[in-house]
């Protein structure tokens, strides 16, 4: 079905990368009919925003570390090179599986960093754990998680925590200086996990899942894409969980803190209204669900639709972020920066202002019918500036206008028990918003540095 995109650092610009529990999530929810829970109201939401926001969306890291899904076990791979949906995508050019091995470590060598293609794949392949979660155990994970950010936020961390050595070779080992800072620590973080009640597999899942995080927050800001973690995964980014510096996602972050900001959203929610459903559906998502009219068949060519709709915003982001990376001097930048903060000022006044009536053009007539050409003339003119200025930033202007049409907050429930009636209980929805509400809660924690 497909082959390693073979890219260079030029087609990098506004680029995104999906895990593959991501697609795993929606693929079986259509697929199998599993019901429907919070990891598949974010997976479906993730997959709509970011095929909207990026010129490029890459997903699969694991069929290039692993090779060719073996037919004797069903793997990721297996499930996501056997789906229509994900097929659909691929076929049209919307989804593209990541860049070869080769062209990954020549990427990185390019770049002159101090990370290889074998640093990435030793994160990766620490475990054989995923970080899926079928609805049957969502609620599980969200509380074990929960757990773990309340009391024991450093287990959550790519660190190791089972240790090697028993406690004979470690004296040994310590006594010789031949022990690592990870192996000396490893126990205080062990014992840590057996205090909260974790079993020592509960612990070589969660080791295993820190560091195959760091390998996917690594590729992607090094590489400069926007990593989408499944919902699952967003506990393993705490201290991490920044995406970089990828300007083309910033701007688009700027509207939609904007349209927060104007839509009062927090009055807008009742009080029986899941955080989850605010922080997981956004406007282009609704927009996409919506449309389908309550038919599962239509989602494919919905999203397909959504992102031709907005392919001139799209390509602005791409052109902005592209010339942003090739600017040789601040100043290029700085300019860069004032046009579409210009462009974004002039746009919010021109919406918050009356419309132009005819009465206003009628009454300078009255007061001085000789200055009638000037008046219409000034306004035509003004009307002119104001559209010049807005179009520097091409496609923001049509965009804004269709996200302030879009559906409030408090129908996102209704949008997706339309489409998908077959739903977790309410245990896993009520587990999934206070998971969110506690991470929400850790997004203004410094990055780690790895």
């Amino acid at each position: 079905m497909k082959s390693p995109s073979k890219v260079s650092r030029q087609d990098l610009s506004n680029t995104g990368l999906l895990q593959d529990e991501v697609l795993l999530t929606i693929v079986r929810g259509l697929d199998e009919g599993l019901p429907i829970g919070p990891s598949f109201v974010h997976s479906l939401a993730t997959l709509i925003e970011s095929l909207v926001v990026h010129d490029k969306v890459f997903y699969d890291l694991r069929t290039v570390a692993r090779g060719a899904p073996e037919d004797s076990s069903r793997t990721i791979e297996d499930v996501l090179e056997n789906s229509s949906f994900v097929k659909a995508l691929v076929k049209h050019r919307v989804l593209a599986p990541f860049p070869s091995a080769e062209d990954t470590e020549e990427l990185l060598s390019e770049l002159g960093v101090d990370y290889t293609y074998g640093d990435f794949l030793t994160d990766l392949l620490w475990t054989p754990y995923s970080f899926y979660a079928d609805p049957s155990a969502e609620s599980a994970r969200y509380r074990m998680m929960l757990d773990l950010v309340a009391k024991a936020p450093q287990l959550l961390r790519p660190r190791q925590i089972i240790p090697i050595l028993d406690d004979a070779e470690r004296e040994k080992h310590t006594a010789a200086g031949l022990i690592g800072e990870e192996e000396l620590e490893s126990p205080i973080r062990f014992d840590l996990g057996r205090n909260v009640g974790l079993s020592p597999r509960e612990l070589l899942f969660l080791e295993g899942l820190n560091f195959r995080s760091r390998a996917y927050m690594n590729i992607a800001r090094i590489l400069g894409m926007h990593m989408y973690p499944a919902f699952p995964a967003l506990p393993h980014q705490i201290g991490a969980i920044q995406n970089g510096n990828i300007k083309g996602r910033q701007i688009y972050d700027k509207v939609m803190q904007q349209l927060r900001k104007e839509a009062d959203i927090e009055d807008c929610i009742t009080a029986s209204e899941s955080d989850f459903w605010r922080i997981s559906l956004p406007p282009v998502a609704q927009m996409a669900l919506k449309n389908c009219k309550g038919s599962v068949q239509a989602l494919v060519p919905e999203i397909l639709e959504i992102r031709q709709r907005y392919r001139t915003f799209r390509n602005y982001l791409t052109t902005y972020e592209g010339t942003w990376n090739a600017a040789n001097t601040r100043q290029e930048r700085n300019q860069l920066a004032h046009d579409f903060n210009n462009a974004w000022k002039v746009m919010l006044a021109k919406e918050r202002k009356p419309s132009t009536r005819i009465l206003y053009i009628l009454w300078d007539y009255f007061k001085d019918p000789t200055k009638l050409l000037q008046t219409i003339g000034d306004k035509l003119a003004g009307a002119g500036r104001e559209r010049y200025i807005i179009d520097r930033a091409y496609g923001l202007y049509d965009f804004w206008r269709d996200l302030c049409d879009t559906p409030p907050p408090d129908s996102n429930r209704a949008l997706v028990f339309k489409l998908f009636p077959n739903q977790v209980d309410e245990a896993t929805w009520n587990a999934a918003q206070q998971l969110a509400g506690a991470l929400n809660a850790t997004l203004g924690s410094p990055p780690e540095q790895h």
